[in-house]
């Protein structure tokens, strides 16, 4: 029997850098169709799960073909709610309401709307091959950590240093730096209840996926950005 994974978005109507960030237009759609599209698509889910306290979103989808008795609880769609809390509160209102529980999860935030279904495919593929309990996607970073800086009070240092000195970006080795984007993260149902979360260090399998797949809206700029990759795809 093939594993069940279920395909949960969680989407709160409220925001902060963006107002009403899930229904915010992109290219002509709520941000949010994108994520329900490529769920809906994708052959590796068993089902797909809208967690949302929100009349207007829960309408939207539904237009979009994912229909959703749950209603979030307005205690877990806070700003500083958590995902995990949302995710596991989920879990145990489809268990309850409908016995259903999942073997995994994939986790599937609107706020990465260029993620494709095939990436979901990718991910619940790599999940079910490792034999891990947990996966997230990376992508490599832009900016490499040996030309970042962090500092402290007026004193400041490099995020990271090669192991010996370097004048060109090729000859910094073969060590490579990823950033979790968030697009996909897979963990069997067990993992999530028994850790309360979606990563753990040195743990979790990493499956790098490419970077303009991964970029995660949070600003009016991210939004922007999202918008001219969408229209230079379209005139491909």
């Amino acid at each position: 029997m093939s594993a069940r994974v279920l395909g949960f978005i969680t989407a709160r109507g409220g925001s902060k850098g963006i107002p009403r960030k899930n229904l915010a237009d992109l290219a002509g759609r709520p941000l949010i169709s994108y994520t329900v599209d490529a769920a809906l698509k994708s052959r590796a889910l068993d089902r797909v799960f809208l967690s949302t306290e929100d009349a207007e979103i829960v309408e939207v989808c539904r237009a979009l073909g994912l229909h959703s008795p749950y209603v979030r609880p307005a205690s877990l769609a806070a700003d500083d709610s958590r995902v995990i809390d949302c995710v596991l509160h989920g879990l145990d209102w489809l268990e309850a309401e409908q016995g259903y529980v999942p073997d995994a999860v994939a986790l599937l935030q609107p706020t990465c709307p260029l993620r494709l279904a095939a990436d979901i495919d990718a991910a619940v593929a790599a999940f079910l091959k490792s034999g891990s309990r947990s996966l997230v996607t990376v992508h490599e970073l832009a900016e490499h950590p040996f030309e970042c800086l962090r500092t402290s009070g007026r004193t400041w240092g490099f995020l990271a240093r090669p192991e010996k000195p370097v004048h060109r970006r090729q000859d910094y080795g073969t060590e490579r730096f990823y950033f979790i984007n968030g697009a996909v993260y897979v963990n069997s149902t067990e993992f999530l209840r028994s850790q309360g979360l979606f990563v753990r260090e040195a743990e979790t399998e990493l499956l790098v996926m490419p970077r303009e797949r991964g970029l995660d809206v949070d600003t009016p700029l991210d939004l922007a950005l999202c918008e001219c990759l969408l229209r230079a795809k379209g005139s491909d």
